[in-house]
C-alpha cells in the first residue's frame, strides 16, 4: 500500500481491507434487499462467473438521486453518493461506477465480488434492491455461402399512374 500526497499539509488517512471469502454467495437471478447506512460500510456479494459469460447486477427500487443544498451544514450535495464496483477473482476492480445497474463480460472464469460501497456520512441512508444475472455466451450461427438457393423473382404487373392535382386526394 502507497499514499501520497500533493502538498505539504499533514493529513489522516484511512484504509479497511475487505475479506472476500465472507462475500454473501448468490447464483443468477437471485434478488436480495438491503440497505446502506451512511457510515461507510460496504456490503459484498459474490457470483460464479464462466469467462466470456455476461454478467448483469441489476439494482432496482434505488431513491432518485438529487442535488441539494444543504443549510445547516453549509455546502450542496448528493442525497447519496455511493458506488456499485464488480471485482474479478485476482482482485482486480473491472467496473466502478456511481450505484445503479451494472454490467461487463468476464475476462476470466472464477468468483467476481460485487462491492456495494456505502455513503458518506452525510448522506441518506440507501436501500437497495438487486438482482444479479449471469448469461452465458450465444452459440455462433454460421452461415454458409456455398449454398445458394434460387432467388425469388418479383415481378411488378398492372400498375398505372396518373398526375397528382393539388388540394385532391391520391388513390392507388
Amino acid at each position: 500500500l502507497r499514499v501520497s500526497i500533493s502538498d505539504f499539509v499533514p493529513s489522516s488517512y484511512a484504509f479497511r481491507l475487505l475479506n472476500a471469502s465472507t462475500a454473501t454467495p448468490m447464483v443468477s437471478g437471485q434478488v436480495v434487499e438491503g440497505r446502506l447506512e451512511p457510515t461507510g460500510e460496504s456490503v459484498i456479494y459474490s457470483v460464479d462467473v464462466a469467462a466470456g459469460d455476461r454478467l448483469f447486477v441489476d439494482l432496482r427500487d434505488l431513491a432518485t438521486r438529487t442535488y441539494s443544498y444543504d443549510a445547516l451544514k453549509g455546502f450542496w450535495h448528493y442525497n447519496y453518493s455511493s458506488t456499485v464496483r464488480i471485482v474479478d477473482p485476482y482482485g482486480r476492480t473491472v467496473a466502478t461506477q456511481d450505484i445503479g445497474d451494472a454490467e461487463l463480460v468476464a475476462t476470466v472464469s472464477g468468483r467476481y465480488s460485487i462491492v456495494l460501497d456505502g455513503s458518506l456520512v452525510y448522506d441518506t441512508p440507501v436501500a437497495y434492491r438487486m438482482a444479479v444475472f449471469v448469461h452465458k455466451p450465444g452459440e455462433p450461427r454460421p452461415i454458409d455461402l456455398t449454398v445458394t438457393t434460387e432467388a425469388m423473382d418479383l415481378v411488378v404487373q398492372d400498375v398505372s399512374a396518373g398526375p397528382a392535382v393539388l388540394g385532391s386526394t391520391l388513390q392507388s
